[in-house]
C-alpha cells in the first residue's frame, strides 16, 4: 500500500521554513523574466509565501498593480506587514489556490511563481489556470527545483544525503514532484505558450553569514519545524537522529569553502495573442 498523498506545503509554515523563504530576493530568483516587466505591469505571484518576492515585483512595476495570492494565511499576514513595513502600496495579497484563482480571465500582465509546482499534484491545472488569468500576449515566468542534481562538497556525506532524502519524501507526499523543474520547458509548451525560454539556474548562498542563514532555517525545520515533525509520523526516520543529523548539517556548512547549490529550472512564455 502507498503512502497517502496530502497535498499542502508539507516543508511547514513555522518560523524556520518561513526563515529560509524570506532569504530569497527578487534579484537573485526573477532575473530571468525582468525584461518582461513593464514600470506598469499588473502581476501575479501565485503561492508568494512571506511575500518578500511579491513585494520585490511590485517595486519593479510601480505603475502597475502587483498581487500576491497563497492558501497559507498566516504567512499572508506577514507578507502584508512587510509591504507596509517597505511602503509599498501598489501590492495586495489574498488567499487563492493555484487551482481556482480569484481573478477574472486576463487580469494579469505578469503571472508568476516559484517553488510552487513541486508541491502540487496537477502541474498541468496548474498551468492552466495561470494561463486563464493571463492577458494575451503576457508572460508567464515559473522556477523550480531538481532536487536529486544538488551540487555540494564536501561529497560522500551520508548524513546530507538523508536530509535531501526527507525534503524529497516531504514534496512526494503532497503528491507533487521534487524533480519538477526540469520538465518546466515542456510543460509550457505543451500548456499552449508561444516563444518559450528555458534554462537552469543554482540557489546558492554565497558569503559565510548567508550559509549560516539559509542552512539554520534548512536544519530548523528539521528539529523545530513541521517538517522534522512529519518525517517522525511517517516513519521516513526516527526521531532521536533528527537532532544529530541537523547538528551535523549546520555544521557542514559552515567549513571554509563547502557549498551546497540547488538546481532551478526556469522557463518564461507568451500567452498566444490570438485563439
Amino acid at each position: 500500500m502507498g503512502v497517502e498523498k496530502r497535498p499542502g506545503y508539507t516543508l511547514g509554515e513555522k518560523e524556520d521554513a518561513i526563515a529560509f523563504m524570506r532569504i530569497r530576493s527578487v534579484e537573485r530568483c526573477c532575473a530571468f523574466f525582468r525584461p518582461a516587466v513593464e514600470r506598469d505591469s499588473d502581476i501575479l505571484d501565485c503561492g508568494c509565501g512571506p511575500g518578500n518576492l511579491t513585494v520585490g515585483l511590485a517595486a519593479w512595476a510601480p505603475e502597475g498593480k502587483t498581487v500576491g495570492c497563497d492558501v497559507a494565511v498566516n504567512q499572508l499576514e506577514g507578507a502584508k506587514t512587510l509591504a507596509r513595513t517597505l511602503g509599498r502600496d501598489n501590492v495586495r495579497f489574498e488567499k487563492g489556490d493555484v487551482f481556482e484563482l480569484p481573478f477574472e480571465d486576463e487580469r494579469f500582465d505578469v503571472v508568476f511563481s516559484h517553488a510552487l509546482l513541486c508541491h502540487v499534484g496537477s502541474p498541468e491545472k496548474a498551468l492552466a489556470e495561470m494561463k486563464r488569468v493571463l492577458r494575451k500576449g503576457g508572460t508567464l515566468a515559473v522556477r523550480d527545483v531538481i532536487q536529486d542534481c544538488v551540487v555540494r562538497w564536501p561529497r560522500g556525506d551520508t548524513l546530507f544525503d538523508e536530509v535531501n532524502r526527507i525534503f524529497e519524501l516531504a514534496q512526494n507526499l503532497s503528491g507533487g514532484d521534487p524533480n519538477i523543474g526540469r520538465r518546466l520547458g515542456a510543460l509550457l509548451d505543451e500548456a499552449g505558450f508561444h516563444d518559450v525560454r528555458f534554462n537552469v539556474d543554482f540557489e546558492q548562498p554565497e558569503t559565510p553569514a548567508e550559509r549560516r542563514g539559509y542552512f539554520d532555517s534548512l536544519a530548523g525545520m528539521l528539529d523545530a519545524g513541521d517538517l522534522g515533525d512529519l518525517a517522525v509520523a511517517q516513519k521516513w526516520i526516527e526521531a532521536d537522529q533528527i537532532p544529530r543529523i541537523a547538528d551535523h548539517f549546520r555544521e557542514v556548512t559552515r567549513r571554509p569553502g563547502s557549498i551546497v547549490a540547488l538546481p532551478l529550472g526556469q522557463a518564461v512564455g507568451r500567452k498566444p495573442k490570438r485563439g
